[in-house]
């Protein structure tokens, strides 16, 4: 699947394309916030898939399952053009303030109790996402373009939730849309895609 693939999220589509085609040193790094259920996951799936497809090297990261080494280990393996992380939220304090510094000043750096070693990386875009915004450090924060997915109205529910199960699972548009609405109503109106 591509960026286009993507039922909704048209400016947030929009954007990532805009940062993903910048060229020069001075790169733009994003940070989609939402909800837990809003497709963020899948945007990044599916970016990661296109700019792969496009011979990008890119590196994709789910922050809530990374070792104890933390998520530098992996950027350190390979010279990447984009790292995309999911789950920025749930990362490791020591994580947190690693990305600020390789945000800022283009240094991975890593510090464990027996080694220490740094790398400077040209040409990183970091691309994120996670649930609370309030759980990111205020300066990593700032190092990021936000973009906020907001929750789907009922009717922007149903529209996509019908279109989804479609498209993946080749329902007939009717029954798609008889879920839709069965799951707003399972779910007393705050029913997110996952419950699809």
């Amino acid at each position: 699947m591509k960026l286009d693939d993507v039922i909704g999220l048209e400016s947030v589509k929009r954007q990532l394309r805009r940062i993903v085609n910048v060229k020069g040193e001075k790169k733009i790094h994003c940070l989609i916030i939402g909800q837990a259920g809003l497709s963020k996951t899948h945007i990044l799936k599916c970016l990661e898939k296109e700019l792969t497809e496009q011979h990008a090297k890119v590196k994709y990261i789910d922050s809530s399952t990374a070792s104890r080494s933390g998520i530098f280990d992996v950027l350190f393996e390979g010279d990447y053009s984009f790292c995309i992380a999911d789950e920025l939220d749930k990362l490791s304090i020591d994580d947190r303030y690693g990305l600020l510094t390789l945000a800022e000043s283009g240094l991975l750096q890593q510090t464990t109790s027996r080694k220490r070693r740094e790398k400077q990386v040209k040409n990183l875009t970091i691309i994120a996402a996670g649930n609370y915004i309030d759980k990111i450090v205020q300066p990593l924060l700032t190092r990021f373009l936000v973009l906020y997915v907001k929750p789907y109205s009922q009717d922007e529910f149903i529209r996509i939730c019908t279109e989804m199960l479609v498209k993946r699972f080749e329902l007939k548009p009717e029954l798609a849309k008889y879920i839709a609405h069965k799951t707003i109503e399972y779910k007393k109106g705050n029913p997110n895609m996952r419950d699809c």
